[in-house]
């Protein structure tokens, strides 16, 4: 029987706009435009650390903070 696997989630929103070029005129993708983007993070491990952890929660933070910082409210 092989060991079990341990995951733990978390799902970083932010907004971004884009344009799409080579569409016909009048295109409403054409223009500017924006969405909400949802990135999902998972970390998967043979066993838990610490606590009882995978990871923590905080652990996955510079990720959150680098999702702000170059992609939220950007083009």
């Amino acid at each position: 029987m092989g060991s079990a696997r341990l995951t733990i989630g978390k799902t970083f929103t932010f907004e971004a706009s884009h344009r799409l070029h080579g569409l016909p005129d009048g295109h409403k993708c054409a223009r500017l435009h924006g969405h909400s983007y949802q990135v999902a993070v998972e970390l998967t491990a043979d066993q838990l650390t610490g606590p009882g952890f995978v990871t923590g929660f905080g652990d996955l933070s510079p990720f959150g903070t680098y999702l702000a910082e170059c992609f939220d409210h950007r083009t």
